[in-house]
């Protein structure tokens, strides 16, 4: 929500109105399906919402519509996908788009990191640095104290992209759920890093705007 929100209001410098429609709070979240707590939906359940929901926003003339999701799990990404190209074929005035933040975005915050988007993959220094910025009362600062750098492997990436398997965090060498130097976050990281990834939404936004009006 927070890159969401950031765009909006960088849309709106530019004299352009945005709606943040309400967010999808569950995902197809089988890697961290072995923790306590955690919720996961079928993939064909996540394609049909957001078919059903680009579909009904259209009808209120909503139609240049990009998707923000926050969490890059490759089979939730493929099921977002499914869905937008549903929504298409259902209603063809619909010109709806995945943004692609977690990736190519983040390649821009880069710089603004220790590590990077390759080695900082899940509650690392830039997500954990911008729940410090938004939300630090929510960061249990002696429980960071002691989590040591935990990096992937060089197996990580051609064991995610496969969607013919589901591989749980466990099994990717994270058995605390995260990946990257948490301990190395602070709130400057986390707002840089993600004011330069809502720049990027920024000019996909206005790149989509210009597919359906240039």
């Amino acid at each position: 929500m927070d890159v969401s929100e950031r765009t909006a209001r960088k849309l709106q410098e530019r004299g352009i109105e945005t709606l943040i429609a309400p967010a999808i709070n569950y995902s197809v979240a089988d890697t961290a399906n072995v923790f306590p707590g955690n919720t996961t939906i079928r993939p064909e359940t996540l394609t049909n919402l957001v078919a059903d929901i680009c579909v009904s926003l259209a009808k209120w003339d909503f139609r240049d519509i990009l998707v923000v999701s926050g969490h890059g799990e490759p089979l939730n990404t493929a099921a977002i996908y499914a869905g937008i190209q549903q929504a298409k074929e259902r209603n063809d005035r619909i010109n709806a788009a995945l943004s692609e933040w977690t990736s190519k975005g983040m390649e821009r915050a880069r710089p603004f990191m220790h590590g990077g988007p390759d080695t900082e993959i899940h509650a690392g220094e830039h997500e954990v640095g911008l729940m410090m910025f938004r939300c630090p009362d929510l960061v249990d600062r002696e429980a960071l104290s002691k989590m040591e750098p935990n990096f992937a492997d060089d197996s990580f990436w051609e064991k995610v992209s496969d969607l013919t398997k589901t591989y749980s965090f466990i099994d990717l060498g994270a058995p605390d759920g995260y990946f990257g130097n948490p301990r190395l976050a602070t709130p400057e990281t986390g707002n840089k890093v993600f004011d330069v990834v809502a720049d990027y939404v920024v000019e996909e936004a206005l790149a989509l705007m210009e597919q359906d009006h240039g």
